[in-house]
């Protein structure tokens, strides 16, 4: 641990030398060079060499005709150094070839371990990191010479500075977008990200004005790196645009990041990274160019050099900023009666305008009527509720910021505590501050119960995240009952809470308690945004809700929650790209779940040319593709859905490496297609394909899985393979009740125990199979079931087991059950219409009617 700890403080101070050297003259720079230690002068002349360009990467694009290759990416010209890394720009030399991406390669030639650690965690955190904000990852490998290198979004642009340099924005620009920086900040702690390393270089602007965060490198895993946390100095950073507490080695977390923004903005406004005191006092802002009070106000509170006195979060800084920008109070200035008439007359002019009108003359007046009078009175009373509710508002945030900063000294008390029968300078393992955590959370005497809850909230969601469901379950209950008592005063702990516990809930499909705790999230993430159109958090809450009716089959509960969401988007321009769009494909997916499949192909279609047009080839346009195609093989469209299919695979070929869920999706969608054209053994080959990827990227064995044989049966009924549905229908039936899954999978088990039924009737074992009808009707009769092919399947497996048994009169009145269906199906489910028929056939034959 101590040679760990001597190494990481050499790179630190390798960086920072490195850093300073490109601002001296060369002498001046030698000798600096020359002053450092051994150590510390061999990693800063690695870095140099890295950046010059004379590595063997370099070295092997300048002597070869043809340019390297790493993966799929043929490399192309550099686009950028840094003493750590070189970035390239490369072509996909797969489908879609036409595919552009920066190519990151460890630079270093023989890099040790904490450089191969630092690399290895920046596409470890860029994998999970999915805003528009932040350049997605394409996939990753390791070159022939055993250096580390990924692909992510090219970002066709410059640095946020020399973009401003280039193009001379205003104050507003400006704001604008370090408040969509602080955006792409706020998702990365929403994944307990903490950047750290937040300056001009990082931030690029495209040719559309649109900045997108570059280089994780140094960033950290909250819940995972806690250790490292609080040796905050203890890893590279730069030294111009680095909190405080980075540079006095103390611990990190988010309002480190707030504290980047901060000298972000104070950059491009000023010119040059703020002036922070070596010891003591707060960062000087300059004279000039003059500020407008508030700003200057956001400012100086996001460097302040307490981290317990900045913003509690990158959202609340961008809201500031926001809040300026539109001339609404800042919660960096609480103020008075007088600071929010200022800011509603200049957002109000006309108004204001009539008001002050007013005002003169009642002063003007000799007199004051009862009218006059009661008019008085009515104002001084709204004064008083105004300054009630501005004293209100202080008071919010001033608990605020006690209760961030109480989190802060909860979270650093942890580590400063000894712990029983462990040596004093031995650090305590990850699972030992888990336990010490909730040990204080759950002590009374730790802070008030919000303080609590968020604490035991944020311990469940690490025990979910590493596989303790148990632990996590019992610890996000306890946080809600705290956050139930706190509520009046921080509602928003509580929603969290529960949308922990709903997420926790759903993963192991118990989708009534999921429902449950979002159905009591709603109203109170409701009042939190009362008097305004629902922004994203509580948008957010009903999605997750309608979804968790639908896997409780309330299939129209979640439909009229959908459409509700469509209706709240619908036309409104001041919520994130993209919420919209996934508010036509949630419908596209419900209306299909209810048999509406051609409305839910004109959102689908809609869905797909949307994401088609930003010209971005990630996941999102993988799956709309692979729903449309789905949706066409329903509407009979084959040579449609085929080319949507194929597309879709592309798009996960192109992005995966390893297995994906998303991409067996679409390979089990190719299946279905082919059994409904007739090709069933290629349908049996995709679907099997499908399985086996579904169970690899869910860490299961597919021979083991209960889908894999489950799969097959559409494609096996669809081509009469009656032995095979009779075999692979038992199979997986018992294994989703080995596993205590036929609850959480009752459509699955509805269908199969239907096919199943209707192939033992086939084959001979009526008994048997008339049961398993038995139950499938019973399953039917309990739940909601909107999809008409469910109740077709079901009536169609009880008249061929009549049949089998001998009674054609009773099969006759089911049969009339299932063909009264039929008009509700699509075209594309006419080989079951057409077995059916056959089915009609063979009971009147019988005497059946």
């Amino acid at each position: 641990m101590a040679g760990e700890d001597t190494d990481a403080r050499e790179w630190q101070v390798a960086i920072a030398l490195f850093e300073r050297l490109r601002d001296l003259d060369p002498e001046a720079a030698a000798q600096a060079l020359a002053a450092a230690p051994d150590a510390v002068r061999e990693r800063v002349l690695r870095m140099q060499r890295a950046e010059s360009g004379s590595g063997p990467l370099d070295q092997r694009l300048a002597g070869a005709s043809a340019p390297a290759q790493l993966g799929r990416w043929a490399i192309g010209p550099v686009l950028g150094r840094g003493g750590m890394s070189v970035v390239y720009r490369a072509r996909s030399l797969v489908a879609p070839e036409a595919q552009v991406a920066a190519v990151k390669l460890l630079a270093l030639p023989a890099p040790d371990a904490p450089a191969m650690a630092r690399f290895e965690r920046e596409i470890s955190i860029l994998a999970q990191l999915r805003h528009p904000g932040i350049a997605s990852l394409y996939d990753a490998g390791v070159a022939t010479d055993g250096r580390p290198w990924f692909a992510m979004a090219l970002v066709e642009g410059e640095p946020i500075d020399a973009w401003c340099r280039r193009t001379r924005p205003g104050l507003h620009a400006i704001v604008d977008r370090v408040a969509a920086v602080a955006d792409a900040v706020a998702h990365a702690h929403r994944h307990l990200v903490v950047h750290r390393d937040i300056k001009p270089g990082n931030v690029m602007v495209d040719a559309e004005g649109h900045v997108v965060l570059l280089d994780f490198g140094i960033s950290r895993v909250l819940e995972e790196g806690t250790a490292e946390l609080t040796r905050g100095g203890n890893y590279p950073f730069t030294p111009r645009y680095a909190a405080p507490e980075q540079r006095e080695g103390r611990g990190i977390s988010t309002a480190t990041d707030v504290y980047g923004l901060g000298a972000l903005l104070h950059a491009l406004v000023f010119g040059a990274a703020p002036d922070m005191p070596e010891e003591r006092g707060e960062a000087r802002l300059p004279p000039s160019p003059p500020l407008a009070d508030d700003l200057r106000r956001i400012l100086a509170k996001a460097l302040a050099r307490d981290p317990g006195d900045r913003y509690a979060a990158a959202a609340a800084f961008a809201d500031d900023l926001r809040a300026w920008r539109e001339g609404r109070p800042v919660q960096a200035r609480p103020g008075g009666r007088a600071y929010r008439f200022v800011r509603w007359a200049q957002r109000n002019p006309v108004p204001a305008a009539l008001a002050g009108a007013l005002v003169l003359s009642l002063l003007a007046g000799t007199g004051l009527s009862l009218w006059q009078a009661r008019e008085a009175r009515a104002q001084a009373a709204a004064a008083q509720a105004a300054q009630a509710a501005a004293e209100q508002s202080r008071q919010a945030a001033e608990r605020e910021r006690d209760r961030a900063k109480a989190l802060n000294d909860f979270v650093l008390g942890l580590f400063s505590a000894q712990l029983p029968n462990r040596p004093r300078d031995e650090l305590p393992t990850t699972a030992e501050l888990l336990d010490a955590g909730v040990a204080r959370a759950r002590d009374p005497a730790s802070g008030e119960p919000a303080l609590r809850a968020q604490m035991l909230s944020a311990i469940a969601n690490v025990f979910q995240t590493r596989a303790r469901p148990d632990e996590a379950a019992e610890l996000i209950a306890e946080a809600i009952a705290l956050a139930r008592q706190d509520q009046a005063l921080a509602p928003a702990i509580l929603v969290q809470a529960l949308r922990r516990q709903a997420s926790f809930a759903m993963a192991r499909g118990d989708f009534e308690l999921a429902d449950a705790a979002l159905a009591e999230a709603v109203p109170v993430q409701e009042a939190i945004e009362a008097g305004a159109p629902p922004g994203p958090d509580l948008l957010g809450l009903r999605r997750t809700r309608a979804m968790a009716l639908a896997s409780r089959q309330d299939y129209n509960g979640a439909l009229a929650l959908f459409e509700a969401i469509h209706r709240d988007v619908t036309g409104r321009e001041d919520l994130p790209a993209g919420v919209a769009e996934r508010a036509g494909s949630d419908l596209a997916v419900i209306y299909s779940s209810v048999g509406r499949y051609a409305d839910a192909l004109s959102f689908s279609d809609a869905a797909v040319a949307a994401a088609e047009a930003t010209g971005a080839r990630d996941v999102r346009l993988g799956i709309l593709l692979s729903n449309n195609g789905r949706l066409r093989t329903y509407l009979g469209d084959h040579a449609g859905a085929r080319e949507r299919l194929g597309a879709a695979l592309a798009v996960f070929d192109a992005l995966f490496d390893a297995p994906s869920s998303a991409r067996a999706a679409a390979r089990f969608n190719l299946g279905r297609l082919l059994a409904r054209q007739g090709e069933f053994d290629a349908a049996l080959a995709a679907l099997d394909a499908a399985s086996e990827e579904w169970a690899r990227a869910d860490g299961e064995d597919p021979a083991q899985a209960a889908f894999t044989p489950l799969n097959r049966l559409e494609a096996l009924v669809l081509a009469e393979r009656w032995p095979d549905v009779v075999r692979d229908g038992q199979l997986g039936l018992a294994r989703l009740e080995a596993n205590e899954e036929l609850g959480a999978f009752a459509d699955s088990a509805l269908q199969a125990e239907a096919y199943l039924a209707l192939a033992q009737c086939r084959t001979g074992a009526a008994g048997e199979g008339g049961t398993l009808a038995v139950r499938a009707r019973a399953r039917l009769d309990e739940g909601v079931w909107p999809d008409r092919a469910r109740h077709a399947l079901v009536a169609e497996a009880e008249a061929e087991c009549l049949l089998a048994a001998g009674d054609p009169a009773a099969a006759h009145v089911a049969l009339a059950r299932s063909r009264a269906e039929d008009p509700n199906l699509p075209p594309g489910d006419a080989r079951d219409l057409a077995r059916r028929d056959a089915l009609a056939a063979r009971i009147a034959a019988a005497g059946g009617g």
